[in-house]
C-alpha cells in the first residue's frame, strides 16, 4: 500500500506540467486580453468584417469571392481554347465518381427492403394465383386469342415472378459480398439467406427447371467468386475502452467518467439502421437541429509573411454570460463543414442550453466562404491555425478553466496530431477525436470508403478550391495540374493532385505522415515485423534506432479517440493495436471503440431525430467534465 502512494506521488510529479502550465502572454496585435474578451466580445469589432456586412467601417476588408475563376483571364483562355467534345468528357468524368458512389450506396442501404419485398412476392404469390400450368391449359381452351393470352394473369404472373427473382437473389448476393453486412451478421447466415432464396426461387417458380436456372446461377456465380476473390478486411480489433492501467492520470479519468456515459453497444441504439452505412447517412437526412446564434471573430495567424486570419463562430450560453466556472470548448468541425453543420450545432446546442459552457467552432481557413488573401491555402497537416486559435481562447479564459477541444471527422484527425506534435507546448488542455484517423498512412487500404464515400467529400472540395482558389493554384501548379485537380476522384486522389503538388510534399506519404497523429509511426518496441505501411513515404527512411510508436507518446494532455469499427469512411487499421496505443508514452491517449456507431453517427432509439446526436455529444463533453472534476488543468 504504501509502495503505492509512492507510485502515485511519482506519477503526479511526473505530470506537474498540467498544473502549472505557462500562461500564454497576449499579443499585442491579437483582439483578445485575458481580463474583458468574453465581456466585451459583443463591442468588440472584429478584426476583419464579415464580407456580407455593409455597416462595418474598417478598412480592412477580405476580398471579393465571386466567383474568381470566371474573371482570370488565363482560365478563360483555357476555356475557349478547349474543344467541346473535351469539355463534356470532363463533365462526365466528373460526376462518373459520384454517380457510381450513389448507386452502389443506395443498393446496399436498401437491399433487406428489397429482399423483404422480393420474397415477400415469392412466398404469397400460390394465395393470388392459382396452378399456372392448369390455367395456361385452360386458357388454351376456352381462347386461342394470342392477344388476350399475352396480357392474361398467368403471363402477368410469370414477369413479376422473374422480376421478384433477380430482385431477391441480386439483392442477397449484395448483401452477402459487402464487409459492413458480413461485419454486422457474419458471413455463415448471409449465405444461408442467399441459398435458402435460390431454394425459394426454384420451389414457386411457374417455369421449368432450365428457365429458373438462368435466372438463378450466372447471380449466384459471380456472388461466389465475389466472396472468394475479395478481402473483406473486417476489423481485426475489438470494440472496448483501451486506456493505460498503471497510469495515475487515466486511471482518475476512468474514476471520475460513469460508464454509462461511454456505452454504447447495450441496445440503446437504433435497431433498424442495420449497418454502418445507414447509420452515418439516414441521421443527416433526419436529425434536425435548432440554429445557432454565433458571435463571430476574426484571429490572424502567426506564420511568418502571413496577413491571413482564423475565424471563431462563438456561443455563449442562452442568457449571453460566459460562466468561468465551466469548461470551453473548441469545436474543429468536419472536411466541408463549418459552424452550421448539422451535429455540430447538436454539440454546440446542448453546451450552451445544458451545461451554460461556451462553445466556439474553429472554421477551417478558406470554408464557410471566408478569404484566404495569400497563397497558403488550406491543407490538412497544417496545426498551426489550431494553436493560435485556441492560444486566443486560453487567454480570454480563466487561468482554472479547462480548455478541451473537440474534433469530428477531419477535424478529429488535426485535433489529435495537434496534441500529439505540440505534447506539453499544447494550449489545448484536453480534446476528444470522434471518427478520426491516427495513421492516415493506412487510410488509402480502404477501399470501400475510397470507392463510396469519398467520391461526393472530394467533390464538394475540389469545386471549392478551383472555384474560389483559382488565381491562388494558378500561381504554383500548371494549368494541367490544376485540371488534374477537377478530374479527382476520391479525397486520396485529391490530396495526391492538390495537396502534396501545391504544398511541395515528396509524395502522398510525405503529407500523410504529416497529417496523422500516428504519422511517424513505425513499430511498438520496434517489433518491424508489425509495420505494414500501406503509402510508403519519409518513414521508409528511418533509421533501425529511430525506429518506434513515434510521436503519438508525446501527448502530454488527456486525448480521446471515439470510433465504430462499422465506420464507412475512416479505417480501423489507422488505430493499429488500440491497447498498445493507449500503453504508448505516460498513458494520456485512450481509445472508445464501439461495434457499431458509423461516421460521427451513433443514432439512438427507434426514432432517432428525437435524441440527434445526443450520444457522440454526450461522451465527449463528459470525458472532458471528467478531466475538469480531478483538476488536472488547474494552471
Amino acid at each position: 500500500m504504501i509502495e503505492d502512494h509512492k507510485n502515485e506521488d511519482v506519477q503526479q510529479k511526473k505530470f506537474s506540467h498540467l498544473s502549472s502550465r505557462p500562461f500564454c502572454d497576449a499579443d499585442p496585435v491579437s483582439l483578445y486580453t485575458n481580463e474583458s474578451f468574453f465581456q466585451n466580445l459583443q463591442s468588440t469589432p472584429p478584426l476583419l468584417p464579415d464580407r456580407e456586412s455593409s455597416s462595418s467601417k474598417m478598412e480592412i476588408k477580405p476580398p471579393a469571392i465571386s466567383n474568381i475563376m470566371s474573371n482570370d483571364a488565363h482560365f478563360m483562355n483555357h476555356i475557349q481554347a478547349t474543344p467541346l467534345a473535351s469539355t463534356w468528357n470532363d463533365v462526365f468524368q466528373q460526376a462518373k465518381p459520384c454517380l457510381y458512389a450513389t448507386i452502389h450506396l443506395n443498393l446496399r442501404l436498401f437491399a433487406p427492403l428489397m429482399i423483404i419485398y422480393a420474397v415477400s412476392y415469392l412466398l404469397l404469390s400460390p394465395l393470388c394465383f392459382s396452378s399456372p400450368k392448369k390455367q395456361i391449359n385452360a386458357t388454351k381452351k376456352e381462347n386461342q386469342n394470342r392477344f388476350r393470352s399475352i396480357i392474361s394473369p398467368q403471363t402477368v404472373h410469370g414477369v413479376f415472378f422473374t422480376i421478384a427473382s433477380l430482385v431477391a437473389i441480386v439483392f442477397s448476393a449484395i448483401v452477402t459480398t459487402d464487409a459492413l453486412y458480413v461485419l454486422e451478421y457474419t458471413l455463415p447466415p448471409l449465405v444461408v439467406l442467399h441459398l435458402l432464396t435460390i431454394l425459394l426461387i426454384f420451389h414457386r417458380s411457374p417455369f421449368d427447371r432450365k428457365y429458373t436456372l438462368m435466372i438463378t446461377l450466372p447471380i449466384s456465380i459471380l456472388a461466389l467468386i465475389q466472396i472468394l476473390r475479395s478481402d473483406l478486411d473486417l476489423p481485426a480489433i475489438k470494440a472496448g475502452f483501451y486506456y493505460k492501467k498503471d497510469s495515475w492520470i487515466a486511471s482518475s479519468i476512468v474514476r471520475e467518467w460513469p460508464e454509462e456515459k461511454r456505452t454504447y453497444d447495450d441496445g440503446r441504439g437504433t435497431k433498424w439502421l442495420l449497418t454502418g452505412d445507414a447509420r452515418t447517412g439516414v441521421p443527416f437526412f433526419i436529425n434536425h437541429v435548432p440554429q445557432q446564434k454565433f458571435v463571430r471573430r476574426w484571429v490572424p495567424t502567426e506564420e511568418l509573411g502571413e496577413t491571413e486570419a482564423i475565424i471563431l463562430d462563438i456561443a455563449f450560453p442562452p442568457d449571453g454570460i460566459h460562466r468561468r466556472d465551466k469548461p470551453i470548448y473548441m469545436v474543429l468541425h468536419g472536411l466541408n463543414g463549418g459552424s452550421g453543420e448539422e451535429y455540430v450545432r447538436d454539440f454546440v446546442h446542448r453546451r450552451t442550453t445544458i451545461d451554460n459552457s461556451t462553445v466556439a467552432v474553429m472554421i477551417t481557413r478558406g470554408l464557410m466562404d471566408s478569404p484566404i488573401l495569400g497563397d497558403n491555402l488550406l491543407h490538412f497537416a497544417r496545426i498551426t491555425d489550431v494553436h493560435v486559435a485556441a492560444g486566443a481562447l486560453r487567454r480570454a479564459k480563466s487561468p482554472d478553466q479547462t480548455l478541451a477541444g473537440v474534433g469530428y471527422s477531419m477535424g478529429a484527425i488535426t485535433v489529435a496530431n495537434y496534441l500529439a506534435k505540440m505534447g506539453q507546448e499544447s494550449n489545448l488542455d484536453a480534446a476528444v477525436a470522434i471518427s478520426g484517423a491516427l495513421d492516415t498512412r493506412q487510410q488509402p487500404r480502404y477501399k470501400r470508403s475510397r470507392d463510396f464515400w469519398q467520391p461526393m467529400l472530394a467533390k464538394t472540395l475540389r469545386d471549392t478550391l478551383i472555384t474560389k482558389f483559382y488565381s491562388q493554384l494558378s500561381t504554383r501548379l500548371s494549368l494541367s495540374e490544376i485540371h488534374d485537380i477537377s478530374l479527382a476522384d476520391s479525397m486520396i486522389s485529391l490530396d495526391e493532385k492538390m495537396f502534396v503538388r501545391y504544398n511541395n510534399y515528396k509524395d502522398l506519404g510525405h503529407y500523410y505522415s504529416e497529417m496523422g497523429a500516428m504519422g511517424d509511426f513505425n513499430s511498438f518496441n520496434n517489433e518491424k515485423d508489425e509495420t505494414r505501411l500501406f503509402v510508403k513515404g519519409v518513414a521508409d527512411g528511418i533509421s533501425a534506432e529511430e525506429q518506434g510508436i513515434g510521436r503519438i507518446a508525446n501527448v502530454s494532455f488527456p486525448l480521446l479517440c471515439v470510433n465504430a469499427l462499422d465506420d464507412p469512411i475512416a479505417y480501423w487499421g489507422t488505430l493499429w493495436d488500440p491497447q498498445k496505443v493507449a500503453n504508448s508514452g505516460d498513458g494520456f491517449v485512450m481509445l472508445l471503440l464501439t461495434e457499431k456507431g458509423g461516421h460521427v453517427g451513433w443514432p439512438l432509439g427507434n426514432n432517432p431525430n428525437t435524441d440527434g446526436w445526443k450520444w457522440m455529444s454526450d461522451v465527449a463533453s463528459s470525458f472532458v467534465e471528467a478531466i475538469d472534476r480531478i483538476n488536472v488543468t488547474k494552471e
